[in-house]
């Protein structure tokens, strides 16, 4: 690997944005879940749900479609998964619209869209990074690059690493915007120092053909855009590296 970043500090959170306020249960799922005691998470989401609370729904959704605590049964995911879209929470339209866009469960390429464009109008960047990928790939709607530009451009900013990754794609590519080396190494850069795999190979492929110039550059410009974004950053290029 040709180059070193060092990031010191965030100055913001990276999580997902904008979801109906947490029921009584679900702290209580989540903490369970961090403690690694999944069975008992599980048990507590389904006693929520049986009671009424769609939000248990939706970790019921995520423990049936991970197969955490209980075996993965992606029809019962999709199930729950439902009863949850139903009372608005964005992870269950984003992931529902993820496994149809993959074809693991029915539904048109429109309705995936759509269950995207919600999520992300509500601030879930998640969604925002699939809607990006479909309008860059022309699926279930027209193919836009200027649109996926700034859907992916909106997760960035929000702190979405694959919404960095993706801008760095399409500047490499010069798909809504005019092909820049240099932006789009920055944008992978950013997006690795923050632990994002994809980000991280991509940067490895341009370093292999850059200057050490051109290397200087990307780390100055990544340097700009994670003040920009929100970030006290120190990025350093050392060519001996």
């Amino acid at each position: 690997m040709r180059y070193f970043v060092l990031a010191l500090a965030l100055i913001f959170s990276l999580g997902n944005m904008s979801q109906p306020s947490e029921s009584s249960a679900d702290a209580a799922i989540q903490t369970l879940v961090d403690k690694g005691q999944e069975r008992e998470a599980f048990t507590l989401a389904k006693e929520a749900a049986l009671a009424g609370d769609a939000k248990a729904h939706e970790w019921l959704g995520w423990f049936f479609d991970q197969g955490r605590g209980v075996d993965a049964n992606l029809d019962q995911a999709v199930h729950h998964y439902r009863i949850a879209i139903g009372a608005g929470h964005n992870y269950a339209r984003w992931r529902v619209g993820v496994l149809i866009d993959e074809g693991r469960t029915s539904g048109t390429l429109e309705s995936a869209v759509a269950l995207f464009e919600q999520a992300a109008e509500e601030g879930f960047t998640n969604a925002m990074v699939s809607m990006a990928v479909m309008q860059a790939t022309g699926r279930g709607t027209a193919q836009d690059f200027e649109g996926s530009l700034a859907n992916y451009m909106r997760a960035a900013q929000a702190g979405n690493t694959q919404g960095m990754k993706g801008v760095g794609v399409l500047f490499a590519l010069g798909q809504g915007v005019p092909q820049d080396s240099t932006e789009a190494g920055a944008w992978f850069m950013l997006a690795a120092v923050l632990g994002n795999e994809e980000g991280a190979m991509n940067l490895e492929l341009m370093a292999e053909s850059a200057t050490d110039a051109q290397m200087e550059q990307m780390t100055a410009r990544a340097g700009v855009l994670g003040e920009e974004l929100g970030f006290e950053v120190d990025l350093r290029y050392d060519p001996d590296l």
